[in-house]
């Protein structure tokens, strides 16, 4: 999550808290308005009559995408990997709550999600893990976490060296949850970005060859968030309309990982993000943004995927 837990409680700010069955058909349509002024688009290039993005016509276009050695109507052949635009959505929260992680795996079933970032100390990443098994096409990588899931310190942020053993820590419990090593490297509220913590990241990513958010050759898109600077929730900022135009300014050849927060609210989950997560959940799943994507010439894949594409990117530590 790109922002600090703040005291709150689901409405407060004046959205809807909508049932974690399924999406109600206000959130599922919110934006598919706003998202007409984009079908030209797709329409001009060629894409006359607008593709869903269910649970079907999403497995067929990631396992094209995906097989990347094999696929054989698959055009990510080198020397021209730089030139295609790459998009990882990845949600972030992984495992914070079981809401959580029915919006994530939702987005990614019905929707463009290809990636999680997994919390290994939430009430919830073991089920998490084990959800996992009925998504192997989902990249699964380690969101580090040193707040407690009541937004508590487990470590002194100023002491390097518990917060190494703590980052440590949470790698062997990744493993022991995921049986595996994860796909990439990030964290929680963005804790590797301070100074004295960044190194023991830096080294942890380079031993194991992982793709470490913001320093690697996949460009960091954080923008689309429905609550900033100004305390106030914004759903508009996270609606089909705002991701289309973010997507289609902000997309650059080469790989782009795209943070998103999709998630329902539980009960015990207390953050000021949480209806938002929903609009997100919603957003995700819009059937506009299949010919979307395929209008811009944005194909979609996971952190998996990396290790056959990377050596053809040129590095790169942005974040916008």
């Amino acid at each position: 999550m790109d922002h600090e837990h703040l005291s709150g409680v689901p409405g407060e700010a004046g959205l809807p808290v909508l049932s974690g069955n399924g999406l109600e058909s206000s959130i599922r349509n919110r934006g598919v308005r706003a998202a007409d002024e984009f079908r030209h688009l797709a329409r001009a290039r060629g894409f006359r009559e607008p593709c869903g993005l269910g649970l079907r016509s999403t497995g067929r276009a990631r396992r094209v995408v995906w097989n990347v050695k094999t696929g054989p109507s698959l055009a990510l052949r080198r020397p021209a990997v730089a030139t295609v635009k790459y998009l990882i959505v990845n949600a972030d929260d992984f495992g914070a709550s079981p809401g959580i992680n029915r919006g994530i795996l939702q987005a990614h079933h019905g929707g463009i999600v290809t990636s999680a970032s997994l919390m290994v100390n939430m009430p919830a990443a073991e089920e998490a893990a084990a959800l996992c098994r009925e998504a192997p096409e989902l990249s699964v990588g380690l969101h580090v976490d040193f707040t407690s899931e009541h937004g508590m310190p487990v470590v002194v942020l100023a002491d390097s060296e518990q917060c190494r053993k703590e980052l440590h820590r949470q790698f062997r419990r990744f493993q022991e949850l995921m049986d595996r090593l994860p796909t990439h490297l990030d964290s929680h509220h963005h804790v590797h970005r301070k100074p004295h913590l960044l190194p023991h990241f830096l080294d942890l990513a380079s031993h194991y060859r992982l793709p470490m958010r913001e320093h690697s050759r996949v460009r960091y898109l954080g923008k689309f968030y429905g609550r900033w600077d100004d305390g106030k929730s914004h759903p508009e900022w996270i609606g089909v309309g705002s991701l289309m135009r973010m997507l289609e300014t902000e997309v650059q050849q080469g790989c782009t990982e795209l943070s998103c927060h999709p998630g329902f609210v539980d009960a015990g989950f207390r953050s000021s993000y949480s209806a938002e997560r929903e609009v997100e959940v919603g957003t995700l799943c819009d059937p506009a943004l299949g010919n979307f994507l395929a209008a811009c010439q944005i194909r979609l894949i996971g952190f998996r995927d990396l290790a056959d594409l990377l050596s053809d990117f040129p590095a790169s530590r942005e974040r916008s």
